[in-house]
């Protein structure tokens, strides 16, 4: 998988995910709580990103790895979202 597919890989997952019901674990900590809510609020923004940065890398194809840069942290949210952090 090419890091562009990696990113869209991503922004897929983040928009192919729904959250339903409750939120399940420590529900005692308010901070907790508001962060997951703010982390599911986030998806489609991030997904966004995500694609922004495959766009960004097809752009500059021409340049191979060189061009790695342009995305790299995108790129690491990607792999943590995929589950393929390296």
């Amino acid at each position: 998988m090419t890091p562009a597919e990696e990113l869209r890989a991503a922004a897929a997952k983040l928009r192919g995910t729904e959250h339903h019901g409750s939120i399940e674990g420590d529900t005692t900590n308010p901070a907790l709580v508001q962060l997951i809510g703010n982390l599911l609020r986030a998806r489609e923004p991030l997904a966004t990103l995500l694609d922004d940065a495959a766009a960004r890398l097809d752009l500059f194809a021409d340049l191979g790895d060189k061009a790695l840069p342009t995305a790299e942290f995108e790129l690491a949210v990607a792999r943590v979202i995929n589950g393929t952090t390296p």
